[in-house]
């Protein structure tokens, strides 16, 4: 049995047209969990299946949604960190 975490990386070059399909489909997790943040609808639709996962209901529907999630909610916690991070060098600059 292979588990896809210990399976060997394979890169796979995306340009044009793959890419920018990728791009939109990350971009569109991100929105909906924006949304669910702002007090929108507590689901997301995945973008590879077509399914909707309510906020908290796990298995996810499919490993390429639960990857891809897990990816955009890094990058948001660190886009935040690091807003955080400027935030206190300004006040420590100003005093």
């Amino acid at each position: 049995m292979n588990n896809i975490d210990t399976a060997p990386l394979v890169e796979v070059p995306l340009s044009g047209k793959p890419l920018r399909i990728a791009l939109l489909r990350l971009q569109s997790i991100e929105e909906q969990i924006l949304r669910m943040e702002q007090g929108g609808p507590q689901k997301i639709g995945c973008p590879y299946c077509g399914q909707i996962n309510p906020k908290g209901i796990e298995p996810l529907c499919c490993d390429l949604f639960m990857k891809a999630l897990a990816v955009v909610v890094h990058r948001m916690m660190e886009e935040r960190n690091l807003e955080h991070f400027r935030q206190i060098a300004e006040r420590s600059q100003r005093n």
